[in-house]
């Protein structure tokens, strides 16, 4: 008899357990405030640069001004883990080229998934 209210237990309680996992639902109630709009970008300054203050994030800096934080640490060279320091200028636009657009290069010929090139036309491709 006590095995059987030990088991009656376990099953209640793995069902409840299994109940707590279920799907919800959000309901939005009249009346209420909509979610703040996230704040707008600031543009990036007329030099193109921005001095570090005590508290800044490269991150938080990249974000504030509309950027990608990667790209501006490949303009600064800043390797990971990104470490800047309050004083420090940082460059906020990439280098600009006088050469025009850059040229596409040629893909490389076409290779088979083991990495051997395809067979010339005229063989079967198997080896004897």
């Amino acid at each position: 008899m006590n095995h059987r209210l030990a088991r009656l237990v376990v099953a209640i309680l793995v069902l409840a357990l299994l109940a707590a996992c279920g799907q919800s639902r959000v309901v939005r109630r009249e009346g209420s405030r909509p979610a703040p709009a996230r704040p707008a970008a600031a543009s990036v300054p007329r030099d193109g640069s921005y001095e570090v203050r005590r508290g800044d994030t490269l991150y938080g800096i990249a974000f504030r001004h509309g950027l990608d934080y990667r790209e501006v640490a490949e303009w600064n060279r800043i390797p990971p883990p990104y470490t800047i320091y309050p004083g420090q200028r940082l460059r906020l636009r990439g280098a600009t080229s006088s050469r025009g657009p850059v040229q596409a290069t040629a893909p490389a010929p076409a290779r088979s998934v083991t990495g051997m090139p395809p067979p010339r036309s005229g063989t079967t491709g198997t080896v004897s």
